[in-house]
């Protein structure tokens, strides 16, 4: 009777292993799509960076501003946990990828943009502003804009936002 019961044991032990460690080599695990990355919690600002020609120019702390993009296609811009701007964002897949972002608010999208030698020709089409994605992980979202003056330089804004 005993050997039965430890043999039953045994038996059921040996199986559990067996599905729990199974599944960890056949399972796939879904990484979650770009725009569940956007919207999977509030972004918090890092800073943002002028580059002229490639060179670093100018380097300003955002760590006052929140992003949030919301499933339902809204997203909202905070600066000092007081709502900014808001309005509705959109994914365009490409090379890289591009987050289009059509303000609603009275409040002008350049806001993120203020205080900087950026040239004010950035892409611009009524109330969209179109950021071109440099990262987006878990942890951290980079967004840029490019451009160039009158002078024939190359600018680009890096936005860096992280969880």
């Amino acid at each position: 009777m005993k050997n039965t019961k430890f043999l039953w044991l045994t038996i059921l032990l040996v199986t559990s292993i067996a599905n729990t460690t199974s599944c960890k080599k056949e399972c796939p695990v879904d990484e979650p799509t770009k725009e569940q990355l956007l919207t999977a919690h509030e972004w918090l600002g890092v800073d943002r960076t002028l580059y002229i020609n490639d060179v670093q120019d100018t380097v300003v702390d955002m760590s006052e501003w929140k992003l949030l993009f919301a499933v339902n296609k809204d997203y909202f811009v905070y600066d000092n946990d007081y709502l900014d701007e808001y309005g509705s964002w959109q994914l365009i897949s490409g090379n890289p990828d591009v987050l289009r972002l059509t303000e609603e608010s009275s409040t002008v999208i350049p806001k993120l943009i203020l205080d900087t030698k950026y040239s004010k020709k950035h892409t611009k089409n009524t109330n969209n502003t179109d950021f071109k994605i440099e990262k987006l992980d878990e942890n951290n979202l980079y967004i840029y804009l490019e451009d160039t003056d009158s002078g024939g330089n190359h600018q680009k804004l890096l936005i860096k936002f992280k969880k």
